[in-house]
C-alpha cells in the first residue's frame, strides 16, 4: 500500500482509539508507580469520544480536518496535561500537510514529525527525560528512513511501532526529569514511562489496522 485516503484513515484511527481504551488497565497500572494513577483514565476518556467522533461524524473534507478534530476532541475530554499533549500531536502535526483526501507514508512521516517536535517546544522536554518523547521520537525517525526508502506504508507503520516499543522499554532505565514522575527521582526508574507506553500502544494499533 502507498497511500491511505480519509475513510481509510478514518477506520485506522476507530480501530487504535480501541487498542488504546482496552489497555486502560495496563495504563493505569503504570502511571500509578511514578505518577497519581489518571493516565489510563485520561486516555480512555480521550480515544472513546474520538472513537465516537470518528463512527458518527460525516465524511470529512480532508485528511487533515480529521486529523484536527481527533486533537480537539482528545483536548476537550482528556483534561490535564496528557489531553494537551496528545491533542497537540494530532492538531500540530495536521499542520504539515496539505489539505489533500490521501495521505502517502512520507505524508505520515511529516505529521507525526511536526507533532512530535511540537511536543517537545510544549513540554519543554527532551530524549532522556522520560516522557512519551522517548518513543515517539525514535518512532519519527524511523518512519522518515522508512518512507524516504520507498517502503510500503504497511512496512513504515512497522518499523515505527517497533522503534515505539524499544524507545518506551528503555525508559523503564531512566530517572524522570520532567513531569509528575519527576518527583519519584530514583524511585521512578525500573518502571516504564506511561506516556511513551500510550504513545507506543497507539502506533503499534495503527500499524496493525493497516495491515487488516
Amino acid at each position: 500500500m502507498n497511500s491511505i485516503n480519509a475513510e481509510q484513515l478514518r477506520n485506522i484511527l476507530i480501530a487504535a482509539s480501541k487498542a488504546i481504551v482496552e489497555n486502560e488497565p495496563l495504563l493505569t497500572h503504570i502511571d500509578r508507580l511514578t505518577g497519581d494513577g489518571d493516565h489510563g483514565t485520561g486516555m480512555m476518556l480521550g480515544f472513546t469520544a474520538v472513537g465516537k467522533m470518528l463512527l458518527e461524524a460525516d465524511p470529512f473534507e480532508s485528511i487533515v480536518a480529521l486529523l484536527t478534530q481527533v486533537g480537539k476532541v482528545l483536548i476537550d475530554t482528556m483534561g490535564g496535561a496528557s489531553g494537551v499533549l496528545f491533542g497537540t500531536l494530532f492538531i500540530s502535526g495536521a499542520r504539515q500537510l496539505e489539505r489533500k483526501n490521501e495521505m502517502s507514508p512520507m505524508d505520515f512521516a511529516y505529521f507525526l514529525s511536526a507533532g512530535t517536535a511540537a511536543i517537545r517546544r510544549r513540554g519543554h522536554a527532551e530524549p532522556g527525560d522520560k516522557t512519551m518523547l522517548d518513543a515517539l521520537v525514535p518512532a519519527a525517525e524511523a518512519l522518515h528512513r522508512a518512507a524516504s526508502a520507498g517502503e510500503s506504508f504497511e512496512y513504515c507503520l512497522r518499523q515505527a511501532a517497533e522503534c515505539a516499543k524499544q524507545g518506551t522499554e528503555a525508559t523503564r532505565q531512566m530517572r524522570a526529569r520532567i513531569g509528575r514522575a519527576k518527583a519519584y527521582a530514583e524511585a521512578s526508574i525500573g518502571y516504564p514511562d506511561a506516556g511513551a507506553t500510550s504513545s507506543a500502544i497507539l502506533i503499534s494499533a495503527l500499524a496493525d489496522s493497516l495491515q487488516v
